[in-house]
């Protein structure tokens, strides 16, 4: 049996990656070690108690702020969203996992990988993974906020990878696989912020910090009206930062292999040791958002 170590070892390049289901490890290598039945109850526990947030009333939510509940809380008394469809753009390490997760999110229209924070226009997968072009593998979420609100959608993806390791998922390592969240308005950015703080006061994973990256998209991107107060106005209420960047460039679309990868290759060597637990967690934890054929 393959181990992870090895699977991971070679996921760096496409060719490579092709040789995960039939090349057998080195002697040297040690078989991946399984976590322990206290180690896995610890584990969805801390997601059991992210999974709070999503549930939560709107009289939790000041009443004195002036952000519309409407656009992220899961009440269905709600009033109508702003928009009939919207994006998020999120990056958890190996975009094949986080697409695998989000896609299947009812209301979740499509989930196409691709590549954004960097300093090249048109990457390919071969430079990124270079880590030469400062992009990060991220996922361009498009959904329907009648039926999922972004607010959930953030709080999903900020269970299904690990935002406080820097630069890496496991054994996926380098600054393209770094945890970041782009977002697409200042009603985006100030949501993050509110999931980051809960994540940390509730030391949903012990005492290290969330170090997700989070910046506004280019301004050449997807972007939405300033459908809240000015962010410096309200940074010590949201504790957002006092200055948020911008990025340079807009998203661009993964090749077309990457698309849909883990349904079109269930059986590939990495899809089986990594994408597909995670896979497993994920619709255990979140069986009530998801779609009837996911």
């Amino acid at each position: 049996m393959l181990s992870l170590q090895y699977l991971v070892k070679f996921k760096s390049c496409v060719h490579k990656r092709r040789l995960l289901a039939s090349n057998p490890a080195p002697s040297s290598f040690r078989p991946c070690r399984l976590m322990s039945s206290n180690e896995s109850t610890t584990f969805l526990g801390r997601l059991s108690k992210l999974a709070s947030i999503l549930t939560s009333s709107t009289s939790q939510i000041d009443p004195s702020s002036t952000i519309s509940c409407a656009v992220f809380m899961p009440d269905s008394s709600r009033a109508a969203p702003l928009r009939d469809e919207e994006v998020i753009t999120v990056g958890g390490g190996c975009f094949w996992c986080v697409e695998a997760c989000l896609s299947r999110v009812k209301g979740v229209r499509s989930a196409i990988s691709g590549y954004a924070g960097g300093n090249v226009k048109t990457p390919t997968y071969e430079q990124v993974c270079s880590g030469r072009t400062g992009h990060t593998e991220v996922v361009r979420v498009t959904f329907d906020p009648n039926v999922i609100s972004a607010r959930e959608l953030y709080g999903m993806f900020f269970s299904c990878h690990d935002p406080t390791t820097l630069n890496r998922q496991g054994h996926d390592i380098g600054s393209q696989y770094r945890s970041a969240v782009y977002c697409h308005s200042p009603l985006q950015l100030r949501v993050v912020q509110e999931v980051i703080n809960y994540v940390e006061s509730e030391k949903l994973y012990g005492d290290k910090p969330v170090v997700t990256e989070v910046k506004m998209t280019s301004s050449d991107d997807i972007n939405y009206p300033d459908e809240a107060p000015d962010a410096s106005q309200a940074s010590s209420k949201f504790n957002l930062p006092a200055q948020v960047g911008r990025l340079g460039l807009p998203f661009f679309p993964a090749e077309g292999y990457h698309q849909g990868y883990f349904g079109e290759n269930p059986g590939q060597g990495y899809c089986v040791a990594v994408v597909s637990p995670k896979v497993t967690k994920f619709r255990k934890q979140f069986l009530q958002f998801l779609k009837e054929d996911a």
